[in-house]
């Protein structure tokens, strides 16, 4: 289940970048300008949930104009906080695996 989710990120980070390069330079100025805010994301279930709203909006052409950049900057903001996430958890994977690993040899 945990690997489906770092597979979902990683395609809905594809389909983002894949609008952004038919949105130009769009994207560009909202990756400098967004932050990256767990705190606003919400947890890992929320953030993807909402990324996928955000994905499906573009795909089925529900996005205004006005709305683009907005969309865009959100959705970066939300890909930048769940790929720290993984950077993370990944290190305190690494962390912990000596410690696992010593007790299968107890």
């Amino acid at each position: 289940m945990p690997g489906d989710a770092v597979r979902s990120s990683a395609a809905v980070s594809s389909a983002v970048a894949s609008i952004a390069e038919t949105c130009g330079e769009a994207m560009t100025r909202g990756a400098e300008m967004a932050e990256t805010d767990a705190a606003s994301v919400g947890d890992w279930n929320e953030a993807s949930r909402e990324l996928n709203e955000i994905v499906s909006s573009f795909d089925e052409g529900e996005v205004s104009v006005d709305d683009v950049f907005a969309k865009l900057e959100r959705a970066t903001t939300i890909i930048e906080a769940l790929e720290d996430r993984l950077r993370a958890t990944s290190a305190r994977v690494e962390e912990l695996a000596p410690r696992v690993r010593g007790l299968d040899e107890s």
